[in-house]
């Protein structure tokens, strides 16, 4: 499990908790502090607050993956290898900007990281993350079957002749890079923001408040819930039941 606090005492372990799904649950998973103070402990803490700093963890988390995969692209020079990591930077990186579900309902938003020119730049990405990532429509006009015949005109083989461009060959794509590197700086300094918030509330409870709040625990147990209509694998070593858990009925049944 990967801790994005920002301090000496983030490192932690985690180990699993078996469970008989009472109560709806799916699973709990126990992550001990084993670097903490004598005394000192491991407060679970929700609220407005909390739910900031677990947004901008998983958008940091993307974003470090992508920095990371644009890094390593640097390093090597094989054509395939290269587009791979692409690719996985740019889909790491745009998808902080796009609403889903759970955490991700409130993107970052653009017009807060980045200027006009920026932006429109970050559009384009998406654009080409469309048209050469996902459904590689530019490829259908640039191929040509070519009949090959010998001398007498008999036909001896058929080509195809194409001509195909990864996205790495638009020059937005010389910008990922410089991009991922300001959104990493603007949400850095949000996260930071937002848990010297939550630590300055906490400091300013009564000494009393936080010794009852803390009681001395150097672990904490997370619940995984199951949400209303959910079916969980009753054998996780069963792929197509695991298939069928993650993906919605109406997606495998077309």
């Amino acid at each position: 499990m990967k801790f994005f606090l920002g301090g000496e005492f983030c490192l932690g372990s985690t180990y699993l908790i078996p469970t008989n799904e009472q109560d709806g649950q799916i699973g709990r998973i126990c992550v001990t502090y084993p670097n903490l103070p004598d005394g000192g402990s491991a407060c679970p803490i929700g609220g407005p607050l909390a739910d900031e700093f677990e947004r901008l963890t998983d958008y940091m988390e993307d974003l470090f993956a992508a920095k990371a995969f644009m890094d390593h692209a640097l390093t090597v020079s094989e054509p395939g290898l290269l587009e791979a990591l692409g690719i996985a930077g740019l889909i790491k990186f745009l998808r902080c900007f796009e609403s889903t579900s759970g955490l991700r309902i409130k993107p970052l938003k653009l017009s807060k990281i980045f200027n006009h020119e920026d932006r429109a730049r970050v559009k384009a990405l998406i654009w080409t993350r469309h048209k050469f990532v996902v459904h590689d429509e530019q490829t259908h006009p640039m191929k040509q079957s070519v009949l090959l015949v010998d001398s007498d005109g008999e036909a001896i083989d058929v080509m195809v002749t194409s001509s195909k461009q990864d996205f790495r060959t638009f020059a937005v794509s010389e910008d990922l890079p410089r991009l991922i590197e300001l959104a990493l700086e603007y949400v850095r300094t949000a996260h930071l923001s937002a848990g010297d918030a939550i630590k300055s509330d906490w400091n300013a409870q009564s000494a009393t408040e936080k010794r009852v709040a803390a009681r001395g625990n150097r672990e904490v147990v997370i619940d995984i819930l199951r949400e209303d209509g959910d079916e969980t694998p009753k054998d996780a070593s069963d792929f197509s039941q695991q298939l069928a858990y993650i993906i919605p009925k109406e997606v495998l049944s077309k």
